[in-house]
């Protein structure tokens, strides 16, 4: 990769960041919605005081013309909770349904610790489910390992995020570890970690495009391009790996005759090895979709240490919400789709009606809890063996991306 394009990465991470933070709210705000479809709601700036999540809350509005003529603001208003989840305001005759709408400040200092140690807690469960998927593939093509060293491995690469970011991802490290640590079945290590992620990819749009046809009421018009995308995988892969169709468009000729043909033979015939045992296929999808349930999960703790309730958008919907906003942040435009993943989950929160803050901060909840586990690879390079290991990786990869 160009020296200028990892430079300027960063950097273009860092705007969609910019950008995500000027379409938040820095300051709370408290909306009153109108009794008919047809009125216009109207909101105010101004600080909550307590628990915004909890049954009684009090709003203080900022001075100002903001909400017109027509609607005297008192200058305290004491809200309590409704069984909907709305608020009313006993001692202000007005019509329609309060909401309040915490400010970025206030969703980030509310938090609830206790929910990013559980969050942190899926997460790894999510990972120890991948791990395991790559440690059978790995056996599978004949690279018999230990599972903690594909433990090692894998953690590595998530460190290896931290060290150099950009647009390869500890994918890339994984693959070339694994490599170097197997010499001998160097082309079916590769391949693992390539089928490593295609069955996660899959598995996690199978997910998506189930939940979100279930919930087109409130994803509409996405369930039927996930659904598209997974069946067209499924036929392709049913296709690539039929002996007739592969006889008759003389594929192994082909394959053959291309630029490094022997090498491309390689990963073909390595491929084809996972696609010949359905059982394995079958493992690894179930533990792919443990991966993303534990994942899921996670996020959901996360969503509700930071006030989301049930009644806002229920566990269900974001085995929807992690899947679309995984699949944004795959994007090359910033390391580890730093700022468009922060900007899907605003839009997505922002589409079923709450606070965008709320969305960002779940993501970069999200961001945190995986870079406290990445720190575990760091562990690993308290050996000079393994710190020697992470610095051939990172000449190896420096002659990739050139």
């Amino acid at each position: 990769m160009r020296l200028w394009l990892r430079r300027l990465q960063p950097l273009l991470g860092l705007a969609l960041l910019a950008l995500v933070a000027s379409m938040l709210d820095w300051r709370d705000r408290l909306v009153l919605r109108p009794p008919t479809p047809s009125g216009a709601k109207v909101e105010r700036s101004g600080v909550i005081e307590g628990d915004w999540r909890g049954e009684r809350a009090v709003f203080l509005p900022d001075a100002g013309p903001e909400a017109g003529p027509e609607l005297d603001w008192p200058v305290r208003i004491e809200l309590e909770r409704l069984e909907d989840g709305s608020w009313s305001a006993p001692g202000w005759s007005i019509e329609g349904a309060l909401e309040l709408s915490p400010g970025m400040p206030r969703v980030i200092s509310s938090v609830e610790p206790q929910g990013f140690l559980l969050a942190t807690v899926c997460f790894l469960l999510a990972l120890s489910c991948g791990i395991t998927r790559w440690w059978r593939l790995l056996r599978r093509a004949g690279a018999v390992v230990r599972w903690t060293d594909t433990f090692r491995l894998t953690f590595l690469g998530l460190f290896f995020n931290l060290v150099v970011p950009g647009l390869t991802g500890g994918d890339v490290v994984k693959a070339i570890l694994a490599v170097r640590e197997h010499p001998k079945q160097k082309h079916d290590a590769l391949v693992s970690v390539v089928v490593d992620r295609v069955f996660g990819m899959y598995a996690l749009m199978v997910l998506a495009a189930i939940v979100l046809l279930i919930q087109r009421e409130r994803f509409p018009g996405f369930g039927l391009p996930f659904l598209g995308v997974a069946v067209g995988l499924t036929l392709g892969a049913w296709l690539y790996a039929h002996p007739r169709l592969r006889a008759k468009l003389r594929i192994d000729a082909l394959l053959a005759r291309l630029p490094l043909g022997q090498q491309i033979e390689k990963l073909d015939r390595a491929a084809l090895l996972y696609l010949s045992h359905p059982g394995e296929i079958a493992v690894a999808l179930l533990l792919s979709l443990g991966n993303h349930f534990w994942t899921i999960t996670g996020v959901v703790a996360l969503a509700r240490a930071f006030g989301v309730g049930a009644d806002s958008i229920p566990a269900v919907e974001f085995a929807a919400i992690v899947p679309l906003t995984n699949m944004a942040s795959s994007i090359p435009t910033g390391p580890a789709g730093l700022g468009i993943g922060e900007a899907a989950y605003a839009s997505l929160f922002r589409l079923l009606g709450v606070s965008a803050a709320l969305g960002v901060a779940v993501s970069l909840g999200f961001r945190i809890c995986q870079l406290s586990l990445s720190l575990v690879g760091g562990l690993f390079l308290l050996k000079p063996e393994r710190r020697a290991e992470l610095q051939q990786a990172e000449q190896d990869l420096s002659q990739v991306q050139a």
